[in-house]
């Protein structure tokens, strides 16, 4: 019988390759929150600012990567992204230095399954962090960076399907 531990280590590793960017040269800031609930689909929510302003990426699945696993449907991606105003990008970044997010580190407890499980990377010029979170609550840093992005996901993002997604994992705070 597999380790259990094992299975998850597979699970993540093959979520991160799935639905994670490659961080280097993204630009001179990027927050993107690997969202992976309990009971929805797993997606990745992306902020990157670059010279020419901010943008924000919602990658998400069509099926849930964990209930599907070993099935042999097909699981498709889907993407939208959008420019932030630059006015929301600057609220937004100010939300986030708050936090200090090249400080954070793990606060993650690997026996909990239920509720919602974060990686969180931020990169800011040449400084990345990288760190996992458990449900964390709206006054936490993980929480607070969290929220902060998926109000801006509420604000820029369009299509229903990303929508839906953004208050499927705002269903977790």
């Amino acid at each position: 019988m597999p380790d259990p531990y094992e299975i998850l280590i597979e699970y993540k590793q093959n979520l991160a390759k799935t639905l994670m960017s490659n961080p280097h040269n993204k630009g001179e800031r990027m927050l993107e929150i690997l969202c992976c609930p309990s009971f929805h689909v797993e997606t990745s929510i992306e902020v990157i600012q670059q010279s020419e302003g901010t943008t924000l990426r919602l990658t998400s699945l069509n099926k849930s990567l964990w209930w599907n696993r070993h099935m042999e449907e097909t699981i498709e991606t889907f993407t939208e992204s959008c420019l932030v105003s630059e006015w929301r990008a600057k609220r937004f970044w100010k939300k986030v230095e708050s936090v200090n997010p090249l400080k954070l580190t793990d606060d993650y407890e690997p026996d909990v399954l239920d509720g919602i499980g974060l990686t969180i990377r931020y990169q800011a010029e040449n400084h990345t962090n990288q760190h996992e979170s458990h449900s964390p609550s709206r006054i936490h840093p993980d929480g607070i960076l969290l929220k902060s992005t998926l109000d801006l996901g509420r604000w820029v993002l369009k299509t229903r399907d990303s929508r839906n997604r953004i208050k499927e994992i705002r269903s977790y705070l």
